[in-house]
């Protein structure tokens, strides 16, 4: 009842199961019409997304990073917009699961890191750019060689660029490699930011060459009205100064969010409060003089 032939049978049973997996039930799937059509609909991304890269679609912006005492802009992070003809400028969340899925987050984080490193390497200020790595960028060291490459393309200096990995990653199966990919970067002189920090980045803390530390928005948030939230927050700030590592607070949306992670002893923070994402000419203006790297809330 679900194909008309052996092919179809085999496609509609991946599909289904990758609808498991993605769900992590741990159990199993019927194929259903629905999960077809939201399989074809895959394949169709991962072939623009392939015709992307090819046509060099991507794009980054800039979102400022903030000294919470000053409110000076200390650094920004590198955000990868995909130009689709079609659909417009899109966010990551339209298609960076299916990129991540494919594989072909590879070579498109490297074009990110290329044009994150070119961008800084251009700034009148000498600040520091980030760039978030998936975990399929740490297979076979291959972030170790796009750093290299991005840093001498560029003429930026290793001790200006930032690499962000989730906590989960770090966590997870991957994520021994992923550490000693770290080490490597680490050693080159290239800092490392554990990304999306919780109350669980203090076993994420142990044998990481971290650099900094940036706390998690959804956990910022609910710190700010919750007590409990707070102490947990105010537990790891403390742990990170103690370690050496600069506490970045993200997703900060409020000026009450602001005030309390800046009370919290958090050293940077970052939000659409304090900083929407930029095009890169406007951040490289923003950082310019002394007077545009001054934040406007």
């Amino acid at each position: 009842d679900d194909a008309a032939g052996a092919d179809a049978l085999l496609a509609h049973a991946c599909a289904a199961k990758d609808y498991a997996r993605e769900r992590r039930t741990g159990s199993y799937q019927f194929f259903r019409p629905e999960i077809g059509a939201r399989a074809a609909r895959r394949l169709r991304l991962e072939a623009e997304l392939q015709e992307a890269i090819e046509r060099d679609q991507f794009v980054v912006e800039l979102q400022p990073r903030l000294d919470t005492r000053t409110r000076r802009v200390v650094g920004a992070e590198a955000l990868v917009r995909w130009v689709h003809p079609e659909r417009g400028l899109l966010a990551p969340e339209h298609f960076l699961d299916v990129a991540e899925a494919s594989g072909l987050i590879v070579p498109i984080g490297a074009r990110v890191l290329a044009a994150a490193c070119r961008h800084a390497s251009r700034w009148r200020a000498p600040l520091p750019v980030a760039v978030n790595v998936a975990p399929r960028e740490f297979r076979g060291m291959s972030i170790v060689a796009s750093v290299a490459r991005a840093l001498n393309d560029a003429g930026l200096p290793a001790a200006r660029l930032q690499v962000e990995v989730s906590e989960s990653h770090l966590l997870g199966e991957g994520g021994v490699q992923a550490i000693d990919a770290l080490l490597r970067l680490k050693e080159g002189g290239v800092g490392v930011v554990l990304d999306r920090a919780g109350a669980g980045a203090l076993a994420a803390l142990r044998g990481v060459p971290l650099d900094g530390l940036k706390l998690d928005g959804e956990f910022v948030r609910a710190a700010a009205i919750d007590a409990r939230d707070g102490e947990i927050l105010a537990a790891v700030v403390a742990l990170g100064k103690r370690l050496g590592v600069r506490v970045i607070a993200g997703g900060v949306e409020t000026e009450a969010q602001f005030a309390f992670v800046r009370k919290a002893g958090c050293a940077e923070a970052q939000g659409f409060f304090l900083g929407r994402p930029l095009a890169p000419e406007a951040f490289a203006e923003r950082v310019a003089t002394p007077r545009g790297r001054r934040a406007a809330a």
